[in-house]
């Protein structure tokens, strides 16, 4: 497996097709929304013959978030998700950066796709910081976590 850091069309067409396919974590407006930022911010993808996770991140409010991270149904649970991680850590830790920032739903909500999420931030060793209240109605609260980087 080969872990990139890309602006390939056809990299960020695939990522999508992956994030499409993951409707228990991503609705409509969410791949609208995740298309803008493969364009506009930094993607990084696994790519095994064919891309089998993703990791987007970008700037926000001055420091680096990770916006959007996606793998393969069938290749869940496999490092993938780790090993993007470790390279957007490294890639940091080489620009000599410090902290890196992930929001998700908060702990109180029940939905179990991201209970999961949760577990795998917590695991690479993020800590949750505050909760943020939704900007729009329908939308949920998140947890901010922060990754010190080492």
């Amino acid at each position: 497996m080969r872990i990139i850091l890309t602006k390939r069309a056809s990299h960020l067409k695939e990522a999508l097709q992956i994030a499409i396919k993951l409707p228990d974590y991503f609705t409509r407006e969410a791949i609208k929304n995740m298309e803008s930022n493969f364009k506009k911010d930094s993607l990084i993808v696994a790519e095994d013959e064919m891309i089998v996770g993703f990791l987007c991140f970008g700037i926000r409010n001055n420091r680096y978030e990770v916006l959007w991270m996606g793998v393969k149904q069938d290749k869940q649970s496999q490092g993938i998700g780790k090993a993007l991680m470790n390279f957007l850590i490294q890639y940091l830790k080489d620009k000599n950066i410090k902290e890196l920032y992930v929001k998700t739903l908060t702990p109180k909500d029940p939905y179990e796709p991201y209970k999961r999420t949760r577990k795998f931030y917590e695991g690479q060793g993020f800590q949750q910081l505050y909760i943020e209240k939704a900007n729009k109605d329908g939308w949920d609260d998140q947890v901010v976590m922060r990754l010190i980087i080492k």
